[in-house]
């Protein structure tokens, strides 16, 4: 299981992307989390982002946005990944 969290602060310039791997957990058992690699995560976000990176890794993903909606191709090595979001322009939800 992915655990998928995105939060965005009021004026929708940034955002994180949050991913727990919890793969490992079993009941009340912790065990090490099986590596996820290429996991494509969609989410909708107000503003196109200019920049996404890693903030466990350092590093940009692949990444798309259209029509209100951020997707990501992302790994969750360990217990956790999370990406910073930072984006420009005008909502998207003014336009639609």
């Amino acid at each position: 299981m992915l655990e998928i969290t995105i939060d965005e602060v009021a004026d929708h310039s940034r955002a994180l992307l949050q991913l727990v791997n919890a793969t490992g957990h079993f009941s009340t058992s912790y065990y090490q989390p099986v590596p996820l690699h290429d996991q494509m995560i969609t989410v909708p976000l107000a503003r196109k982002p200019a920049h996404v990176v890693s903030l466990v890794t350092e590093r940009e993903p692949e990444w798309t946005y259209k029509d209100g909606l951020l997707t990501v191709r992302a790994d969750c090595e360990g217990y956790y990944n999370c990406f910073h979001i930072r984006c420009e322009g005008e909502d998207h939800a003014k336009h639609s």
